[in-house]
């Protein structure tokens, strides 16, 4: 059902021509300020670049990380896969670089680069702008789709509190959908889908903007709650 839902609403949106790095940073914050507003606790929180690039671009990026790093390929149906991965220590920040190449029906090369990290300091954040200012973001620039998620750990604050209120009215929240997912018996999935006008990148469903995703899971060992814009990639 979850996979279902996903595929419609990327098969019926559209969204903006380009994202803006240093805005969407800023849609992180505000996902860090909710979580310390309300004494939650951030287990990780990812930031995903998505481009589709030439055949030039995607060799020449391969080539550049193949010098450096250990690349593993693998193959999945018609997709060659090269992934390679870097860490920075301080503070903690791990960078994976996956490289799509789609043989068929038609080539298409895809650069995904996922950043991610438990702290939320502003030393992190910091060394996450520097990281996207870098040369490795300039194959990238250009038809990127920039995904930001936040993991909240578990506890029991969240039961304690009115979480979907406060979601909506923290994070200024338009045009609010709420789904409960009937088919996942071991747990109790609920959804929220919104829109915030202060945010840079965005979905259109059915003429609708959406840049607001948020899973509430309810599971016999604590909640969990995970944050995401314009809309959750992951399965949870």
């Amino acid at each position: 059902m979850r996979k279902m839902i996903l595929l419609i609403l990327l098969l019926l949106s559209t969204g903006p021509e380009k994202s803006d790095f240093i805005k969407e940073t800023q849609e992180l914050q505000d996902m860090i300020h909710f979580t310390e507003e309300n004494n939650l606790e951030v287990a990780e929180w990812e930031m995903t670049f998505r481009a589709n690039v030439s055949e030039g671009t995607f060799y020449e990026f391969l080539d550049e990380k193949n010098g450096k790093n250990q690349v593993m390929k693998r193959e999945e149906d018609d997709i060659s896969i090269y992934t390679f991965i870097e860490w920075i220590e301080k503070p903690q920040l791990e960078i994976k670089y996956d490289l799509h190449l789609v043989k068929d029906p038609l080539k298409r090369y895809d650069i995904i680069v996922t950043v991610k990290s438990q702290e939320t300091t502003e030393t992190a954040i910091n060394q996450y702008n520097e990281l996207i200012k870098s040369k490795i973001f300039k194959y990238i620039l250009d038809n990127v789709n920039i995904y930001t998620c936040l993991r909240v750990e578990k506890n029991d604050i969240m039961n304690r509190i009115n979480i979907e209120e406060k979601i909506v009215k923290m994070f200024n929240l338009e045009d609010v959908e709420k789904y409960n997912d009937d088919l996942r018996k071991e747990i109790n999935v609920k959804e929220i889908y919104g829109y915030n006008k202060n945010w840079n990148d965005y979905l259109v469903v059915l003429e609708e903007p959406i840049n607001f995703h948020a899973v509430f899971l309810e599971k016999e060992n604590g909640s969990e709650l995970i944050i995401g814009t314009p809309i959750l990639i992951h399965e949870y």
